[in-house]
């Protein structure tokens, strides 16, 4: 487990979420931002653009016929004090010196606008060439799958970037987080075009660069009733993923908690489960693990304590194209001092 709100060691660079980096000056974090002027040509069949909903700080900027694109990097300093490496996973992210410990170092370069190229940069930003081109280089994971959820620090938002080493741009799963897919059409240089990358880096096809977008999936609940349910099974690429997400429900000490499920279904017990635990988190006794012919309308738990810990497993997207896992459960309390 990680320490709090603790990243992996080393010096390196995520996107910017527009909420902010994940961390501040105190931890090492730093802020850059590159502006890359994008073709100038009004019949452009592939205007610059970000994904629709995209929660990235990046900015089209239009000027005439032109689409430009500024976007903000988060980089961080190596402090010397975090524990913990960057594990196993396919993913990357941008190099800032060397490439934190098993990661493999590959490159993306923009062919920017030729004429009257407008392009800047300030602050931190990952290490590449930033003239009237753009050049960057990144360090990447690919010693396992993106399907197996890593751990990695989820209070606040942040983002990886994609694996060039899958066949089809895949975010990386993060255990209490959400995923979402996103990217960035880059209007590059039409005459005699050199956009190139080599070595690992992130997903590209073409114009279109792809990213992941984390938030967490932890949530807590102190009404004395009330209900939750599954999060919506991902059908498509680019829609929200997760695998592991909680629901702690807490209340004053003199209540004890009810909890039914209007809807459980979890139809296999290989890699897909409900647990209710009789406490605050994972370490309180465990009610009950629900899944394949126990998964049932007939669940009922009530626990001794004023808290219930519930966490869903909902499986290994590798195994089956849609997710196959639902549930929606309800809460009230009682007042254990009235018995």
């Amino acid at each position: 487990m990680f320490a709090g709100d603790e990243w992996p060691r080393g010096s390196y660079g995520l996107p910017r979420p527009k909420s902010g980096c994940p961390g501040g000056k105190e931890n090492g974090w730093g802020e850059g931002w590159r502006y890359q002027d994008m073709q100038d040509d009004k019949s452009s069949s592939e205007w610059s653009r970000v994904s629709s909903g995209s929660h990235m700080l990046a900015v089209i900027t239009i000027k005439g016929d032109n689409r430009d694109v500024n976007r903000t990097f988060c980089m961080k300093q190596n402090t010397g004090i975090q524990a913990r490496f960057w594990p196993k996973g396919s993913y990357c992210i941008y190099k800032n010196g060397t490439c934190p410990k098993d990661m493999a170092s590959g490159w993306v370069e923009w062919d920017d606008e030729d004429s009257d190229n407008g392009n800047s940069h300030g602050g931190f930003l990952p290490d590449g060439s930033y003239d009237y081109n753009t050049l960057i280089y990144y360090c990447c994971q690919t010693d396992g799958h993106w399907y197996d959820s890593i751990e990695l620090p989820v209070s606040q938002p942040f983002y990886l970037l994609t694996s060039s080493s899958t066949d089809t741009p895949k975010c990386q799963m993060v255990k209490w987080a959400f995923s979402y897919l996103e990217y960035i059409v880059f209007d590059t240089e039409d005459n005699r075009n050199r956009d190139a990358q080599g070595g690992e880096h992130l997903f590209s096809d073409g114009d279109k660069k792809y990213y992941c977008y984390y938030e967490e999936c932890r949530r807590t609940m102190t009404g004395l009733s009330g209900s939750f349910r599954s999060h919506k099974a991902a059908v498509s690429e680019m829609d929200p993923r997760s695998q592991y997400c909680s629901w702690l429900i807490t209340l004053a000490e003199t209540y004890i908690i009810s909890l039914s499920f209007k809807d459980l279904t979890i139809p296999s017990c290989n890699d897909t489960f409900l647990r209710i635990y009789d406490g605050s988190n994972g370490a309180a006794p465990l009610l009950g693990t629900y899944c394949g012919s126990n998964a049932s309308t007939e669940v009922v738990v009530l626990s001794s304590t004023n808290s219930l810990y519930i966490v869903s497993n909902s499986g290994s997207y590798e195994r089956r194209a849609k997710n196959i896992f639902t549930f929606h459960a309800q809460y009230k309390a009682t007042n254990s001092t009235g018995w």
